[in-house]
């Protein structure tokens, strides 16, 4: 009796080697739940929520540019209204242990010198200084400067990323005029720079397939064998009880 037994490692489902300029495609597609106060997020009731349909109809993700560039940021007037004291950045699912994560929580504590004001917030991705947005967050109500009112966006990039160092930016926009009033990004907050990301579609699962060949007429016969004596001892065992 013979057998031969193969491992076969699947490869990449996509290429791993990307180019190093190599932009978000253009069909990427990321999905995203929000939080503030620890909990879900839900819609403040009040007419600015008008500003957030007016974003979905209107903002195509991956493809606006924002605000701000690079050292172009130097270039936005500052406006003292607003501003965001610190963010947060933390990693998870790294599917293939490579380093690079399709899972990305950011979380950001947006102030102002108003008793309470509404806002909403465009998150991006950059590689190479070249940005695309990912995510418009539903308008939410600051408390002037409280620390108990951050927001979270928990995102995951379901394809369109290579794998990549990425660099983000949050730019912060009153509700109510749709102004640019704050932005923060890695020229800032070093939590906010040299993310190691990549869409689910890069990732791979390694599996293992086992194959068994058999070779020979003397293997079949020997199984043969086999089973009729299995059978004789099952009807011996069957009589002995019914006696």
């Amino acid at each position: 009796m013979k057998y031969v037994v193969c491992l076969f490692v699947t490869a990449c489902l996509l290429s791993m080697s990307a180019s190093a300029a190599e932009k978000p495609s253009p069909e990427s597609q990321v999905n995203s739940a929000e939080f503030q106060f620890g909990v879900p997020f839900t819609s403040p009731d009040r007419e600015t929520q008008n500003t957030r349909n007016w974003l979905q109809k209107n903002v195509q993700l991956g493809s606006r540019e924002p605000a701000i560039v690079g050292k172009e940021r130097e270039a936005i007037p500052a406006n003292t209204d607003f501003w965001i004291f610190d963010s947060w950045v933390s990693l998870t699912n790294d599917i293939d242990y490579d380093g690079y994560h399709s899972s990305i929580t950011v979380e950001f504590d947006a102030d102002t010198v108003y008793h309470r004001a509404y806002v909403y917030a465009i998150l991006y991705l950059s590689r190479t200084d070249v940005y695309e947005s990912y995510h418009v967050t539903s308008v939410f109500a600051i408390d002037g400067d409280a620390s108990t009112d951050s927001f979270v966006v928990e995102s995951s990039l379901l394809q369109g990323y290579p794998s990549d160092e990425y660099d983000i930016l949050i730019e912060l926009y009153d509700a109510d005029t749709d102004e640019l009033v704050a932005f923060t990004d890695a020229y800032d907050d070093a939590d906010l720079a040299f993310a190691p990301l990549e869409s689910e579609n890069y990732e791979y699962v390694e599996t293992t397939v086992v194959y068994v060949e058999e070779h020979g007429g003397s293997v079949s016969t020997l199984l043969a064998l086999l089973l009729a004596v299995s059978a004789y001892r099952m009807r011996v065992r069957l009589r002995t009880v019914q006696r």
